[in-house]
């Protein structure tokens, strides 16, 4: 036995030491890894952030563009309506305007009696302030 323990110490002794400064290693460089691993993700996190504030920015700003265009486009279209209602009326103040002329002009020129063209504009006057 002895003698077995004179080549086995010599073996086994090393053989420990130096599994026991592999884990030590081995537990440093995990130790190291995960330090590293902490510090890459707290940078990934903040450029990823900063990314975020970026594109929101640029988001806010288009919305802004969008916004504005859009009531841009809203008052030249109310302009535009406004511009349709004023020529209707104009539309509809030529025709009643014509026709009081008509009927002011026709009995005349055909030789009617004044009163039946002063029913008519009577008449033509009714409507125009009915409208």
């Amino acid at each position: 036995m002895e003698e077995t323990l004179k080549w086995v110490l010599p073996v086994v002794i090393p053989l420990i030491i130096s599994v026991s400064t592999a884990l030590i290693s081995s537990k440093s460089t995990i130790k190291k890894t995960k330090e590293e691993t902490a510090k890459e993700i707290a940078f990934i996190r903040e450029e990823t952030a900063k990314e975020i504030a970026r594109v929101n920015a640029e988001t806010s700003k288009e919305l802004e563009i969008i916004k504005a265009q859009t009531e841009k486009d809203l008052a030249l279209f109310k302009v535009q309506q406004a511009a349709k209602k004023e020529n209707a009326q104009d539309e509809m103040a030529n025709q009643i305007t014509a026709q009081f002329i008509k009927s002011f002009l026709e009995p005349s020129a055909q030789g009617k009696d004044i009163k039946e063209t002063m029913d008519r504009l009577k008449q033509l006057k009714d409507l125009a302030d009915s409208l």
